[in-house]
């Protein structure tokens, strides 16, 4: 919420969002650019730089609470499947092209992402574990398949009792604190390794945020966002082998095992 909304009265903030609320969908839109218009013509005409970078910054807020809003439609809509994991196939083709039916495979920080149950589909004997229960229970409530299970597990205390041929690693280690302690203990899962992370420059529009000292990283909880240089060194410093490093919508890359599986991540790797 910015500065000036938070600081007016709850009923003054009450009274606007039912007025805005009971608008029909057209009468909203028109009233929010008219808004928008009258900032533009009027105390942003001749604005010097640090009052611009002051309306780009409400305006990521306002950007922040529209997504929240089409998130939370979104899912509804989909009975509980958010489309960006459900219906956005091609966004995880890259690791469906890289698993074999009938190898094992083992997803760690799992969610309840769809690609889970297609590479089931596919004939792949797939292992989702996630250190969350809740989220492994969402899971569970919105997907199965023979070929698909499900546990509540932390792979740096405790390593699966059975070796499989590939773990995979998907949109995880941006949010840990020591992302190479993480990949560490995946060698001692398997030994390839698929991962994927964020871009720092996905968007122009964070570019920009960054640039400008602004909050820019797509989620709040990401401690970081990658370059493929950053990848590649957090992957090779945890004992992998970069075989392949993609660069796209996220950054991806497949690697082989070159550590000792037997080594503990040592304490205070990041």
């Amino acid at each position: 919420m910015s500065r000036a909304l938070a600081e007016q009265p709850h009923a003054t903030i009450d009274s606007l969002a039912q007025a805005l609320g009971t608008l029909d969908d057209a009468a909203l839109v028109a009233t929010l650019e008219a808004a928008l218009e009258v900032r533009r013509s009027g105390p942003l005409i001749k604005a010097p730089r640090e009052r611009l970078v002051r309306e780009i910054a409400l305006t990521r807020e306002l950007d922040d609470v529209v997504q929240k809003h089409l998130n939370i439609a979104g899912a509804k809509c989909y009975r509980g499947r958010h489309p960006k994991h459900w219906l956005w196939r091609s966004h995880k083709q890259w690791i469906l092209d890289r698993v074999a039916p009938g190898q094992r495979v083992l997803d760690v920080g799992c969610g309840a992402s769809a690609y889970l149950g297609w590479m089931a589909e596919k004939g792949c004997l797939v292992t989702a574990c996630d250190m969350n229960p809740v989220r492994i229970e969402q899971a569970r409530a919105i997907m199965s398949h023979e070929n698909l299970s499900f546990e509540v597990r932390d792979v740096t205390r405790e390593a699966p009792s059975t070796r499989h041929d590939v773990v995979i690693c998907s949109h995880v280690i941006e949010h840990l604190d020591e992302p190479v302690g993480l990949l560490r203990a995946l060698g001692r899962c398997a030994p390839r390794l698929l991962v994927a992370v964020p871009p720092v420059d996905s968007r122009w529009q964070k570019v920009m945020y960054r640039d400008l000292g602004l909050r820019w990283k797509d989620d709040e909880d990401h401690r970081r966002e990658y370059t493929p240089e950053s990848l590649r060194e957090e992957v090779t410093r945890a004992g992998w082998a970069i075989d392949e490093l993609h660069a796209g919508i996220d950054i991806k890359a497949s690697a082989h095992w070159v550590g000792d599986v037997g080594t503990e991540p040592a304490a205070g790797d990041a």
